[in-house]
């Protein structure tokens, strides 16, 4: 049983604050860095889109036109619920940018496509699912905060 009484919901500034300022740099950070340049994103990515095209969960070993879904190993609560965002007719994601692999790091280029606003095809496909992302984040800051207000009032 949830104790209604903890200070949370009488006095819900501080928490207020927390979340407008997680928020506000959740939504900076999603529209200022480049699609793709996160650490595996376009994996992430080819997990949920493989699952919207395809409507099943990938293996191991499974591959979208000829690329290994990587992140298979990964719970698939998350990806099964950003599939929702993918489109079937979209093409694979790994075939919207080039990868230089040299030693060090990688340089992506971006199709032209993807750089213009309003977002189409992919590109807002991954929009979406970083905002959905961050939505999750607030959720999981939220419920972090009443915890520590529910052990320690």
């Amino acid at each position: 049983m949830i104790p209604w009484n903890v200070p949370f919901l009488k006095n819900n500034g501080c928490i207020l604050c927390i979340l407008v300022v997680f928020c506000l740099s959740g939504v900076l950070y999603s529209t200022g860095t480049p699609l793709w340049n996160p650490p595996d994103e376009e994996r992430h990515f080819l997990y949920s889109q493989y699952i919207s095209r395809k409507g099943e969960l990938p293996t191991i070993t499974s591959k979208l036109d000829g690329d290994v879904v990587s992140q298979a190993i990964h719970p698939p609560l998350y990806y099964i619920l950003t599939s929702l965002f993918c489109s079937r007719q979209e093409s694979s994601v790994l075939r919207s940018f080039v990868v230089n692999d040299q030693p060090g790091y990688g340089i992506l280029r971006h199709p032209q496509n993807d750089l213009v606003f309003p977002y189409a095809g992919i590109a807002r496909s991954a929009y979406m699912i970083r905002f959905f992302s961050l939505l999750l984040s607030l959720a999981n800051v939220l419920l972090m905060y009443y915890t520590v207000l529910c052990i320690f009032p």
